[in-house]
Protein backbone atom coordinates (compact mmCIF):
# COMPACT_ATOMS: atom_id res chain seq x y z
CA UNK A 1 0.00 0.00 0.00
CA UNK A 2 2.81 2.07 0.91
CA UNK A 3 4.40 2.23 -2.56
CA UNK A 4 1.57 3.90 -4.39
CA UNK A 5 0.37 0.68 -7.01
CA UNK A 6 -3.75 0.04 -4.88
CA UNK A 7 -5.68 -1.20 -7.34
CA UNK A 8 -2.85 -2.51 -10.13
CA UNK A 9 -1.32 -5.73 -10.38
CA UNK A 10 1.74 -6.95 -7.97
CA UNK A 11 3.60 -10.11 -8.67
CA UNK A 12 4.47 -13.01 -6.46
CA UNK A 13 7.73 -14.62 -7.61
CA UNK A 14 7.96 -17.83 -5.14
CA UNK A 15 6.63 -21.25 -4.60
CA UNK A 16 4.27 -22.59 -1.81
CA UNK A 17 5.73 -21.06 1.21
CA UNK A 18 4.83 -18.84 4.40
CA UNK A 19 6.09 -15.81 2.71
CA UNK A 20 4.19 -16.47 -0.48
CA UNK A 21 0.83 -16.85 1.86
CA UNK A 22 1.57 -13.67 3.46
CA UNK A 23 2.21 -11.37 0.03
CA UNK A 24 -1.12 -12.86 -0.89
CA UNK A 25 -2.97 -11.67 1.84
CA UNK A 26 -0.92 -8.59 2.17
CA UNK A 27 -1.54 -7.86 -1.36
CA UNK A 28 -5.23 -7.79 -1.51
CA UNK A 29 -5.65 -6.48 1.81
CA UNK A 30 -3.92 -3.63 0.31
CA UNK A 31 -6.86 -3.26 -2.61
CA UNK A 32 -4.55 -4.51 -5.38
CA UNK A 33 -4.85 -8.03 -6.96
CA UNK A 34 -1.88 -10.61 -7.09
CA UNK A 35 -0.41 -12.14 -10.41
CA UNK A 36 1.61 -15.56 -9.41
CA UNK A 37 4.55 -15.82 -11.33
CA UNK A 38 6.15 -19.77 -11.44
CA UNK A 39 10.00 -19.00 -10.96
CA UNK A 40 10.40 -22.01 -13.36
CA UNK A 41 9.45 -20.17 -15.99
CA UNK A 42 11.65 -18.63 -18.97
CA UNK A 43 13.06 -14.97 -18.61
CA UNK A 44 11.22 -13.84 -21.59
CA UNK A 45 7.52 -15.52 -20.68
CA UNK A 46 8.27 -14.03 -17.45
CA UNK A 47 9.01 -10.20 -18.78
CA UNK A 48 5.84 -11.19 -20.87
CA UNK A 49 2.98 -11.62 -18.09
CA UNK A 50 5.05 -8.21 -16.11
CA UNK A 51 5.16 -5.58 -19.00
CA UNK A 52 1.46 -7.53 -20.06
CA UNK A 53 -0.33 -6.20 -16.80
CA UNK A 54 2.13 -3.40 -16.04
CA UNK A 55 2.97 -5.32 -12.58
CA UNK A 56 5.44 -2.74 -10.79
CA UNK A 57 5.98 -4.74 -7.36
CA UNK A 58 7.33 -8.23 -7.30
CA UNK A 59 7.69 -10.03 -3.83
CA UNK A 60 10.21 -12.75 -3.81
CA UNK A 61 12.19 -14.72 -1.53
CA UNK A 62 16.60 -14.28 -1.77
CA UNK A 63 17.45 -17.16 -4.00
CA UNK A 64 15.82 -15.21 -6.97
CA UNK A 65 17.13 -11.79 -6.18
CA UNK A 66 19.59 -12.10 -8.75
CA UNK A 67 17.38 -12.82 -11.33
CA UNK A 68 14.68 -10.53 -11.12
CA UNK A 69 17.54 -7.68 -10.99
CA UNK A 70 18.47 -8.83 -14.77
CA UNK A 71 14.74 -8.94 -15.63
CA UNK A 72 14.14 -5.23 -14.07
CA UNK A 73 16.81 -3.86 -16.67
CA UNK A 74 14.41 -5.42 -19.29
CA UNK A 75 11.47 -4.07 -17.55
CA UNK A 76 10.69 -0.33 -17.26
CA UNK A 77 7.78 -0.42 -15.41
CA UNK A 78 9.25 -3.06 -12.88
CA UNK A 79 10.28 -0.60 -10.13
CA UNK A 80 10.24 -2.53 -7.13
CA UNK A 81 11.06 -5.84 -6.28
CA UNK A 82 10.91 -6.79 -2.27
CA UNK A 83 12.62 -9.59 -1.04
CA UNK A 84 10.50 -11.17 1.69
CA UNK A 85 13.26 -13.18 3.50
CA UNK A 86 15.80 -11.10 3.36
CA UNK A 87 17.47 -9.14 6.38
CA UNK A 88 16.49 -5.57 4.82
CA UNK A 89 12.97 -6.24 4.62
CA UNK A 90 12.26 -5.42 7.91
CA UNK A 91 8.37 -5.58 8.30
CA UNK A 92 8.66 -3.41 11.79
CA UNK A 93 9.28 -0.19 10.00
CA UNK A 94 5.68 -0.19 8.45
CA UNK A 95 2.75 1.30 9.50
CA UNK A 96 0.92 -0.82 11.76
CA UNK A 97 -2.40 1.15 10.99
CA UNK A 98 -4.94 -0.20 8.64
CA UNK A 99 -4.30 0.48 5.25
CA UNK A 100 -8.14 1.68 4.57
CA UNK A 101 -8.15 -0.40 1.24
CA UNK A 102 -11.96 -0.86 0.69
CA UNK A 103 -12.02 -3.53 -1.75
CA UNK A 104 -15.62 -4.75 -3.23
CA UNK A 105 -17.16 -7.80 -5.01
CA UNK A 106 -16.05 -5.84 -8.57
CA UNK A 107 -12.32 -5.60 -7.69
CA UNK A 108 -9.87 -7.91 -9.14
CA UNK A 109 -8.49 -10.42 -6.76
CA UNK A 110 -6.10 -12.06 -9.02
CA UNK A 111 -4.80 -12.82 -12.46
CA UNK A 112 -3.60 -16.30 -13.94
CA UNK A 113 -1.61 -16.19 -17.24
CA UNK A 114 -2.30 -19.45 -19.46
CA UNK A 115 -1.21 -20.69 -22.79
CA UNK A 116 -2.33 -18.04 -25.64
CA UNK A 117 -2.90 -18.48 -29.06
CA UNK A 118 -0.56 -15.90 -30.13
CA UNK A 119 2.67 -16.45 -29.18
CA UNK A 120 2.28 -15.01 -25.71
CA UNK A 121 0.14 -16.12 -22.78
CA UNK A 122 -2.80 -14.50 -21.64
CA UNK A 123 -4.00 -13.03 -18.18
CA UNK A 124 -7.39 -14.35 -16.81
CA UNK A 125 -8.53 -11.38 -14.24
CA UNK A 126 -10.82 -12.73 -11.76
CA UNK A 127 -12.65 -10.83 -9.56
CA UNK A 128 -13.38 -10.63 -5.44
CA UNK A 129 -16.92 -11.56 -6.18
CA UNK A 130 -16.52 -14.42 -8.03
CA UNK A 131 -13.89 -15.29 -5.88
CA UNK A 132 -16.52 -15.27 -3.03
CA UNK A 133 -19.12 -17.79 -5.13
CA UNK A 134 -16.30 -20.26 -5.08
CA UNK A 135 -15.54 -20.02 -1.11
CA UNK A 136 -19.53 -19.69 -0.37
CA UNK A 137 -19.93 -22.46 -2.17
CA UNK A 138 -17.30 -24.61 -1.53
CA UNK A 139 -19.56 -27.29 0.95
CA UNK A 140 -19.88 -29.63 -1.44
CA UNK A 141 -16.25 -29.95 -0.79
CA UNK A 142 -16.67 -31.07 3.55
CA UNK A 143 -14.64 -28.28 4.67
CA UNK A 144 -14.62 -27.41 8.45
CA UNK A 145 -12.43 -25.50 11.14
CA UNK A 146 -10.75 -28.88 11.31
CA UNK A 147 -9.98 -29.71 8.08
CA UNK A 148 -6.15 -29.62 6.50
CA UNK A 149 -5.74 -28.87 3.20
CA UNK A 150 -2.62 -29.51 1.29
CA UNK A 151 -0.49 -27.27 -1.03
CA UNK A 152 0.45 -29.50 -3.88
CA UNK A 153 -0.20 -27.33 -6.82
CA UNK A 154 2.04 -24.37 -8.10
CA UNK A 155 0.38 -21.21 -6.88
CA UNK A 156 0.88 -20.41 -10.95
CA UNK A 157 -2.10 -22.62 -11.81
CA UNK A 158 -5.57 -21.91 -10.57
CA UNK A 159 -6.51 -24.89 -8.87
CA UNK A 160 -3.91 -23.05 -5.93
CA UNK A 161 -6.95 -20.97 -5.46
CA UNK A 162 -9.13 -24.09 -4.54
CA UNK A 163 -6.46 -25.23 -2.04
CA UNK A 164 -6.16 -21.87 0.22
CA UNK A 165 -9.23 -19.63 -0.32
CA UNK A 166 -11.68 -21.90 0.98
CA UNK A 167 -10.06 -23.40 3.72
CA UNK A 168 -8.77 -19.55 5.27
CA UNK A 169 -13.02 -18.53 5.34
CA UNK A 170 -13.38 -21.75 7.57
CA UNK A 171 -10.44 -21.01 9.72
CA UNK A 172 -8.93 -24.59 8.45
CA UNK A 173 -5.56 -25.00 8.23
CA UNK A 174 -3.26 -25.09 5.08
CA UNK A 175 -0.09 -27.19 4.86
CA UNK A 176 2.55 -26.32 2.73
CA UNK A 177 4.89 -29.50 1.67
CA UNK A 178 8.41 -29.40 -0.13
CA UNK A 179 8.40 -28.98 -3.75
CA UNK A 180 10.25 -32.19 -4.57
CA UNK A 181 7.34 -34.53 -3.40
CA UNK A 182 5.37 -33.58 -6.20
CA UNK A 183 7.68 -36.30 -8.12
CA UNK A 184 8.22 -38.85 -4.91
CA UNK A 185 4.38 -40.60 -4.79
CA UNK A 186 5.68 -42.33 -1.60
CA UNK A 187 6.92 -39.38 0.15
CA UNK A 188 3.84 -37.47 -0.75
CA UNK A 189 1.63 -40.40 1.09
CA UNK A 190 4.42 -40.54 3.83
CA UNK A 191 3.63 -36.35 4.23
CA UNK A 192 0.53 -36.86 4.01
CA UNK A 193 -0.36 -39.66 6.86
CA UNK A 194 2.25 -37.60 8.93
CA UNK A 195 0.54 -33.97 8.34
CA UNK A 196 -2.85 -35.93 8.64
CA UNK A 197 -3.94 -33.76 5.40
CA UNK A 198 -7.94 -34.26 5.19
CA UNK A 199 -8.21 -32.91 1.46
CA UNK A 200 -5.52 -33.00 -1.30
CA UNK A 201 -6.06 -31.33 -4.60
CA UNK A 202 -4.38 -33.36 -7.44
CA UNK A 203 -3.66 -33.51 -11.50
CA UNK A 204 -5.71 -35.98 -12.52
CA UNK A 205 -2.16 -38.36 -13.76
CA UNK A 206 -1.03 -37.86 -10.58
CA UNK A 207 -4.41 -38.75 -8.62
CA UNK A 208 -4.90 -41.84 -10.87
CA UNK A 209 -1.61 -43.37 -8.96
CA UNK A 210 -2.13 -41.90 -5.36
CA UNK A 211 -5.69 -43.60 -5.27
CA UNK A 212 -3.59 -47.29 -4.71
CA UNK A 213 -2.41 -45.56 -1.17
CA UNK A 214 -4.00 -46.05 2.00
CA UNK A 215 -4.87 -43.06 4.38
CA UNK A 216 -6.77 -43.38 7.14
CA UNK A 217 -6.90 -39.03 7.67
CA UNK A 218 -7.85 -38.41 3.89
CA UNK A 219 -11.23 -37.48 3.44
CA UNK A 220 -11.74 -35.92 0.07
CA UNK A 221 -9.86 -35.80 -2.90
CA UNK A 222 -10.13 -33.62 -5.48
CA UNK A 223 -8.66 -34.00 -8.70
CA UNK A 224 -9.46 -32.32 -12.57
CA UNK A 225 -7.27 -31.07 -15.61
CA UNK A 226 -7.72 -33.84 -17.56
CA UNK A 227 -10.55 -36.71 -18.01
CA UNK A 228 -9.56 -38.91 -15.39
CA UNK A 229 -9.98 -42.72 -16.60
CA UNK A 230 -9.01 -44.86 -13.47
CA UNK A 231 -10.93 -45.44 -10.08
CA UNK A 232 -8.68 -47.72 -7.98
CA UNK A 233 -8.95 -45.96 -4.09
CA UNK A 234 -9.19 -48.07 -1.43
CA UNK A 235 -9.37 -45.93 1.51
CA UNK A 236 -13.11 -44.73 2.64
CA UNK A 237 -12.27 -40.82 1.05
CA UNK A 238 -14.64 -39.20 -1.65
CA UNK A 239 -12.63 -39.00 -5.01
CA UNK A 240 -14.17 -36.05 -6.70
CA UNK A 241 -13.49 -35.19 -10.20
CA UNK A 242 -13.68 -31.90 -10.79
CA UNK A 243 -14.14 -29.41 -14.07
CA UNK A 244 -13.84 -26.30 -14.32
CA UNK A 245 -11.97 -23.84 -16.49
CA UNK A 246 -9.77 -20.81 -15.37
CA UNK A 247 -12.17 -18.43 -16.42
CA UNK A 248 -15.16 -19.71 -14.51
CA UNK A 249 -13.12 -19.24 -11.61
CA UNK A 250 -11.26 -22.83 -11.07
CA UNK A 251 -14.40 -24.73 -10.35
CA UNK A 252 -17.66 -25.27 -12.91
CA UNK A 253 -18.92 -28.91 -12.08
CA UNK A 254 -18.34 -31.98 -9.91
CA UNK A 255 -18.86 -35.62 -9.86
CA UNK A 256 -18.38 -38.17 -7.09
CA UNK A 257 -16.69 -41.32 -8.25
CA UNK A 258 -18.13 -44.10 -6.52
CA UNK A 259 -17.00 -46.96 -9.06
CA UNK A 260 -15.40 -47.99 -12.14
CA UNK A 261 -17.03 -46.18 -15.48
CA UNK A 262 -16.69 -46.45 -18.95
CA UNK A 263 -16.65 -42.90 -19.48
CA UNK A 264 -16.45 -41.22 -15.88
CA UNK A 265 -18.55 -38.03 -15.89
CA UNK A 266 -17.61 -34.72 -14.50
CA UNK A 267 -20.63 -33.98 -13.13
CA UNK A 268 -22.88 -31.56 -12.53
CA UNK A 269 -22.80 -27.52 -12.16
CA UNK A 270 -22.53 -26.41 -8.18
CA UNK A 271 -23.39 -23.44 -6.43
CA UNK A 272 -24.34 -19.94 -8.47
CA UNK A 273 -23.15 -21.61 -12.15
CA UNK A 274 -25.48 -22.50 -14.85
CA UNK A 275 -24.12 -24.71 -17.90
CA UNK A 276 -25.07 -25.33 -21.19
CA UNK A 277 -24.69 -27.56 -24.18
CA UNK A 278 -25.45 -25.68 -27.60
CA UNK A 279 -24.99 -26.25 -31.09
CA UNK A 280 -23.18 -23.64 -33.33
CA UNK A 281 -25.61 -21.45 -33.68
CA UNK A 282 -26.09 -21.11 -29.36
CA UNK A 283 -29.07 -23.18 -29.29
CA UNK A 284 -29.06 -26.03 -26.50
CA UNK A 285 -29.12 -29.14 -27.08
CA UNK A 286 -31.19 -32.33 -26.42
CA UNK A 287 -30.04 -34.75 -24.02
CA UNK A 288 -27.10 -37.02 -25.26
CA UNK A 289 -26.60 -35.01 -28.24
CA UNK A 290 -22.58 -33.59 -28.55
CA UNK A 291 -22.24 -29.68 -28.27
CA UNK A 292 -19.89 -26.64 -27.33
CA UNK A 293 -20.26 -26.29 -23.41
CA UNK A 294 -20.83 -22.75 -22.34
CA UNK A 295 -20.84 -21.51 -18.60
CA UNK A 296 -22.89 -18.74 -16.87
CA UNK A 297 -23.84 -17.61 -13.21
CA UNK A 298 -21.53 -15.68 -10.48
CA UNK A 299 -18.09 -17.24 -10.92
CA UNK A 300 -17.26 -15.99 -14.12
CA UNK A 301 -13.85 -14.06 -14.62
CA UNK A 302 -13.40 -10.65 -15.82
CA UNK A 303 -12.27 -10.88 -19.05
CA UNK A 304 -8.62 -11.07 -20.36
CA UNK A 305 -6.05 -8.32 -19.58
CA UNK A 306 -5.49 -5.72 -21.95
CA UNK A 307 -7.04 -7.90 -24.59
CA UNK A 308 -10.71 -6.62 -24.94
CA UNK A 309 -10.90 -8.33 -28.14
CA UNK A 310 -10.36 -12.05 -26.96
CA UNK A 311 -12.70 -11.66 -23.98
CA UNK A 312 -15.66 -9.92 -26.09
CA UNK A 313 -15.34 -13.46 -28.34
CA UNK A 314 -15.93 -15.80 -25.60
CA UNK A 315 -17.56 -13.74 -22.66
CA UNK A 316 -20.92 -12.50 -24.25
CA UNK A 317 -24.51 -11.96 -23.46
CA UNK A 318 -27.41 -15.20 -25.07
CA UNK A 319 -30.73 -14.19 -25.68
CA UNK A 320 -31.42 -16.98 -26.38
CA UNK A 321 -30.50 -18.37 -22.99
CA UNK A 322 -31.50 -15.33 -21.15
CA UNK A 323 -28.06 -15.22 -19.75
CA UNK A 324 -26.42 -11.68 -19.09
CA UNK A 325 -23.48 -13.30 -19.69
CA UNK A 326 -21.65 -16.63 -20.65
CA UNK A 327 -18.28 -17.96 -21.62
CA UNK A 328 -18.16 -20.04 -24.07
CA UNK A 329 -15.58 -22.94 -23.16
CA UNK A 330 -14.56 -24.53 -26.28
CA UNK A 331 -14.89 -27.50 -24.68
CA UNK A 332 -17.53 -30.41 -26.34
CA UNK A 333 -19.71 -32.06 -24.10
CA UNK A 334 -23.45 -33.99 -23.67
CA UNK A 335 -26.11 -34.45 -20.84
CA UNK A 336 -26.24 -37.77 -19.57
CA UNK A 337 -29.47 -39.54 -18.60
CA UNK A 338 -29.21 -38.96 -15.27
CA UNK A 339 -28.43 -34.83 -15.45
CA UNK A 340 -24.82 -35.57 -15.18
CA UNK A 341 -22.36 -33.97 -18.35
CA UNK A 342 -20.09 -36.59 -20.07
CA UNK A 343 -16.57 -34.60 -21.66
CA UNK A 344 -15.83 -35.11 -24.90
CA UNK A 345 -12.68 -33.35 -26.28
CA UNK A 346 -12.49 -29.62 -27.92
CA UNK A 347 -13.51 -27.96 -30.59
CA UNK A 348 -9.88 -26.45 -31.56
CA UNK A 349 -6.17 -27.13 -30.81
CA UNK A 350 -6.66 -26.58 -27.17
CA UNK A 351 -4.99 -29.59 -25.46
CA UNK A 352 -4.44 -31.01 -21.83
CA UNK A 353 -1.30 -32.35 -21.20
CA UNK A 354 -0.88 -33.15 -17.72
CA UNK A 355 -3.29 -31.57 -16.95
CA UNK A 356 -1.85 -28.65 -18.38
CA UNK A 357 -3.66 -26.20 -20.43
CA UNK A 358 -1.85 -25.78 -23.81
CA UNK A 359 -2.81 -23.72 -26.79
CA UNK A 360 -0.89 -25.57 -29.33
CA UNK A 361 -0.62 -21.90 -31.98
CA UNK A 362 1.12 -21.06 -29.36
CA UNK A 363 4.34 -23.62 -29.58
CA UNK A 364 3.58 -23.31 -33.25
CA UNK A 365 4.42 -19.83 -32.99
CA UNK A 366 7.00 -19.65 -30.90
CA UNK A 367 9.16 -22.72 -33.03
CA UNK A 368 8.15 -20.81 -36.61
CA UNK A 369 10.03 -17.70 -35.18
CA UNK A 370 13.14 -19.70 -35.11
CA UNK A 371 15.68 -19.44 -37.47
CA UNK A 372 15.82 -22.21 -39.55
CA UNK A 373 12.26 -22.76 -39.27
CA UNK A 374 10.26 -22.65 -41.96
CA UNK A 375 6.81 -23.73 -40.65
CA UNK A 376 5.51 -25.84 -37.79
CA UNK A 377 2.38 -27.92 -36.32
CA UNK A 378 1.95 -28.93 -32.96
CA UNK A 379 -0.40 -31.70 -32.26
CA UNK A 380 -0.94 -34.22 -28.90
CA UNK A 381 0.02 -37.83 -29.69
CA UNK A 382 0.30 -41.24 -27.45
CA UNK A 383 4.04 -41.54 -26.58
CA UNK A 384 5.75 -45.09 -26.31
CA UNK A 385 4.46 -44.77 -22.08
CA UNK A 386 0.64 -44.32 -23.31
CA UNK A 387 0.69 -40.62 -22.18
CA UNK A 388 -0.24 -37.87 -24.26
CA UNK A 389 2.88 -35.93 -25.55
CA UNK A 390 3.10 -32.96 -28.08
CA UNK A 391 4.98 -33.76 -31.20
CA UNK A 392 6.38 -30.41 -33.50
CA UNK A 393 5.90 -31.77 -36.77
CA UNK A 394 8.09 -29.03 -39.14
CA UNK A 395 9.90 -28.16 -42.32
CA UNK A 396 13.05 -26.03 -43.03
CA UNK A 397 16.94 -27.08 -42.34
CA UNK A 398 17.05 -30.77 -41.61
CA UNK A 399 20.60 -30.08 -39.90
CA UNK A 400 18.86 -28.40 -36.61
CA UNK A 401 19.00 -31.21 -34.19
CA UNK A 402 16.32 -31.99 -31.46
CA UNK A 403 18.62 -30.83 -28.89
CA UNK A 404 18.99 -27.35 -30.20
CA UNK A 405 15.56 -27.12 -30.80
CA UNK A 406 14.50 -27.62 -27.30
CA UNK A 407 17.49 -25.06 -26.32
CA UNK A 408 15.22 -22.31 -28.18
CA UNK A 409 12.12 -23.62 -27.52
CA UNK A 410 13.14 -23.11 -23.60
CA UNK A 411 14.18 -19.64 -23.88
CA UNK A 412 10.19 -18.52 -23.96
CA UNK A 413 8.40 -21.70 -23.13
CA UNK A 414 7.67 -22.98 -20.01
CA UNK A 415 8.85 -26.65 -19.32
CA UNK A 416 5.54 -28.43 -20.18
CA UNK A 417 4.86 -26.51 -23.45
CA UNK A 418 8.36 -28.15 -24.92
CA UNK A 419 7.38 -30.65 -27.59
CA UNK A 420 8.78 -34.20 -26.64
CA UNK A 421 9.14 -35.47 -30.27
CA UNK A 422 10.23 -33.42 -33.48
CA UNK A 423 9.26 -34.97 -36.88
CA UNK A 424 11.33 -33.02 -39.39
CA UNK A 425 9.17 -33.02 -42.90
Amino acid sequence: SHLGVRGGYVGVYMDNCIDQAVAIVGIQKAGCAYIPIDEELPAERTRQIIEDADVSVVFCLEKNMAELLKLQQACANLREIICMDSSGYRTEELSKQPVGAVVGPEDTAYAIYTSGTTGKPKGVAVSHGALMELCSSSDIYDIDETSRSLRYVKVGFDPSVLEVFPFWMRGAAVVNMPGELRTDLDGLSDFMREKRITHVTLPTQVCEQMQGYDNEFLKVMITGGDKLKAFRKTSPYRLLNNYGPTENTVSTTIFEVDRGYKSIPIGRPFGNTAVYIVDQYGRRQAEGVPGELWIGGGRLAEGYINNRELTDSVFFSSDLLEEKRVYRSGDIARWLPDGNLDFAGRIDNQVKISAFRIETEEVEAVMSAIGGVESTVVSAISGNDGQKALCAYYTGNPELSEAWLRDELKRTLPPFMIPKYFVHL
